[in-house]
């Protein structure tokens, strides 16, 4: 919840203009600008589409998106634990991977979290062939990199420590100072 917060933080400073630390993102500034305007109308509609279900019937409502939401938010909380826990800050050791077929189509490649970091353009569909040639290169190896090849092996992870105690400061920095001229 407190992640989620800083992401929504961030997405209004986008939106709406404001300044953004740009250094440490993959993508040009007007570029973030645009995805998070359109991300804010995307949930503008879900939330218009809920409200007129809710309208129409409640329970179906309740049964068909607020339960299956619910599990979505402790799925999605737990996940940075997962992903996060008991790493540290030494190259290819950042973030945990679950290579596992299982993870890897239920997350459509989004379960390789170390790739992510690693390459943040590639999108997730693309991971799984980035985790093959990194594996080839003996980078995991190498690096002593947090790679999980069991379908249970994510399941350790979820009440384990979180390395980023008080969250990750990274994430909430303040922005970086950049003109308007810049965006």
């Amino acid at each position: 919840m407190y992640l989620t917060k800083i992401y929504r933080k961030n997405t209004y400073r986008l939106a709406f203009g404001r300044e953004f630390p740009i250094d440490r993102l993959p993508f040009e500034l007007q570029q973030l600008r645009t995805y998070a305007r359109l991300n804010l109308l995307y949930q503008l509609f879900w939330i218009t589409a809920y409200a007129a279900i809710g309208f129409i019937d409640v329970m179906w409502l309740l049964v068909a998106i607020v339960v299956p939401h619910l599990g979505a938010v402790a799925g999605s909380g737990i996940r940075v634990y997962v992903e996060h826990a008991g790493t540290d800050a030494n190259p290819g050791r950042e973030a945990r991977s679950f290579s596992s077929r299982f993870w890897t189509i239920l997350f459509f490649g989004n379960n390789l979290h170390l790739e992510h970091h690693l390459y943040p353009n590639v999108p997730c569909h693309r991971l799984p062939a980035v985790h093959e040639w990194l594996k080839k290169q003996g980078f995991f190896e190498s690096n002593a990199s947090y790679i999980e090849i069991g379908n249970a092996a994510v399941f350790k992870y979820a009440s384990a420590s979180y390395p980023y105690s008080l969250g990750d400061v990274r994430i909430d920095a303040e922005p970086a100072l950049l003109s308007t001229s810049d965006a």
